[in-house]
């Protein structure tokens, strides 16, 4: 070990604070860097829990779990973060590298603390962030939870795992640097959990972890015990916001069907806005829905499903016949369970974007909105399909009009203001309102109505359903809008065609397998 020697490096200028190690790196005490002409292992180091890094104590080190990597001569070389037991985000210190090892888990710290274990928790940026949060907020008798990200930049893999813990406290504290990466995770916070966010007013230091450095471990204290709810920018004024709503393709995304007489009047079904169809009981709403979702799967959109009037496993084996081209629903010619299995597989991109729930007891009105929100912020879903809006029952004395009418309302309201849309199916009365709600009807912003002779004689008529657009706010264009034909061989919708009397009626029966 050679010392005090002149530093290598750029931008330094010590003569005497160099020390170049046995194995080749060296460590500068005047610049507090490191030269490394042979890269170090941590394994090759020894591993200690860090103690006054950053102002953080032993202790508070100890239970944010950081760790550092130590050279003969006790200068840190690497630091360690664990996130959970299976995971850690390393960091190389002369250059700030930093990579992951094992599989980190969603947020570090959750291991500390009993999800629901206290009424607030707080959520900082980073494992440095946490140790300092940890060491100013459970200095006395009282413990405060304090959970860290592993960065502002959520990763959608993670989000399940954060909504699931974090839900369970009443109040969820944000004390994340308000940088750009900053503001979008709290408004994504703020969206996952919507009425729990509070926001700590970080204003003297960007982070728990300069706070902590200045020595002004009061203030932080103070504004989290004044921390007020997080409200994101709702006023659009400037030329840059004016841009940035014009810039957005989500606002007038559409997705085409399969369905090229529907694509004329509607163009397709859009993103913002709720789609209805509508129809007597038997017509095959059910069915035309499901056509939809399975376009929507092909478009690439993750979508989440609720089918209210079928089982789960006439839905998997419903979107099966699509992708295998035959009826996987025939009992007298069942189709293998493998074969189903890989039909699904297929057309969900291999079941990443299909999110099919269900309510196991009946649900009110916040817990229908938590779970859409869920499914969108939590799952990355942008279309919601729920078939039909009828079956919902209030469950308390409010009547099943006001229920429908509230419900409705609220979805209109919810998909304008996020980027997602809803199509969903509703019964009508003879006369063709909505049946229990008229609010129904004028809460979607696209409605279409079916009609289909189900007593006809001929199969083809019987098959045949005619759609007509009777509402149609994003592209204005109403009337008739095609036929679908229902292919009973393959148990799919198909594009239809026009039948007048019996021209074509022949045509049609040979070219239509039966």
């Amino acid at each position: 070990m050679k010392q005090h020697q002149p530093c290598p490096l750029p931008d330094c200028g010590s003569t005497d604070a160099y020390t170049e190690y046995d194995d080749g790196h060296g460590w500068c005490f005047s610049c507090e860097k490191g030269c490394f002409p042979t890269p170090l292992n941590p394994e090759d180091l020894e591993k200690v829990h860090a103690d006054g890094f950053r102002s953080i104590g032993k202790k508070a080190c100890e239970r944010a779990r950081i760790w550092s990597y130590v050279d003969e001569g006790g200068n840190v070389i690497f630091r360690e973060y664990e996130y959970g037991d299976d995971g850690s985000i390393m960091r190389r210190v002369h250059d700030k590298k930093m990579w992951t090892k094992g599989k980190p888990g969603a947020l570090g710290g959750m291991e500390l603390w009993n999800a629901g274990s206290s009424h607030y928790v707080t959520v900082v940026e980073g494992g440095e962030d946490g140790g300092a949060a940890i060491q100013m907020l459970n200095s006395g008798a009282t413990v405060h939870p304090v959970v860290w990200l592993k960065s502002a930049g959520i990763a959608a893999k993670d989000r399940d795992a954060i909504y699931q813990y974090l839900r369970q406290f009443e109040t969820v504290k944000l004390a994340i640097e308000s940088d750009e990466a900053g503001k979008k995770a709290k408004q994504l916070l703020c969206q996952m959990l919507p009425n729990k966010i509070r926001e700590v007013s970080l204003t003297k230091h960007k982070d728990a972890n300069d706070y902590l450095m200045a020595g002004d471990e009061a203030e932080f204290k103070q504004a989290w015990r004044n921390a007020g709810i997080y409200t994101p920018d709702n006023i659009y004024h400037t030329e840059e916001d004016v841009m940035e709503v014009l810039s957005n393709p989500e606002l007038e995304a559409y997705y085409p069907t399969s369905y090229p007489d529907l694509n004329a009047v509607v163009r397709g079904i859009p993103m913002n806005h709720v789609t209805l169809i509508t129809g007597n009981e038997g017509l095959g709403k059910t069915e035309i829905l499901r056509a939809l979702e399975v376009d929507a799967l092909d478009e690439g959109y993750t979508i989440g499903v609720l089918h209210l009037e079928e089982t789960k496993l006439t839905l998997y084996k419903g979107l099966a016949c699509y992708s295998l081209n035959k009826n996987a629903r025939d009992p007298d010619n069942p189709v293998d369970t493998k074969e189903v299995f890989d039909g699904v597989r297929k057309i969900t991109g291999n079941f990443e974007n299909l999110f099919v729930f269900e309510f196991k007891q009946n649900p009110d009105i916040n817990m229908i909105m938590e779970q859409i929100n869920y499914l969108v912020y939590v799952c990355g879903c942008k279309y919601i399909f729920i078939d039909p809006i009828n079956q919902f029952d209030p469950v308390d004395d409010t009547s099943r009009v006001e229920f429908l009418d509230s419900l409705s309302k609220k979805v209109e309201k919810y998909v304008s203001n996020h980027p997602c849309g809803v199509v969903w199916t509703a019964h009508v009365n003879d006369d063709g309102y909505t049946r229990n709600s008229r609010m129904i009807s004028k809460a979607c912003s696209v409605r279409i109505d079916i009609k289909r002779d189900l007593l006809a004689e001929d199969p083809v008529r019987r098959n045949l359903t005619q759609l007509y657009v009777s509402k149609n706010r994003p592209f204005a264009k109403t009337g008739p809008a095609g036929t679908l034909f229902f292919d009973e061989t393959t148990f799919t919708m198909q594009p239809g065609f026009e039948v007048r009397g019996d021209e074509g009626l022949e045509d049609a029966k040979r070219t239509i397998p039966f």
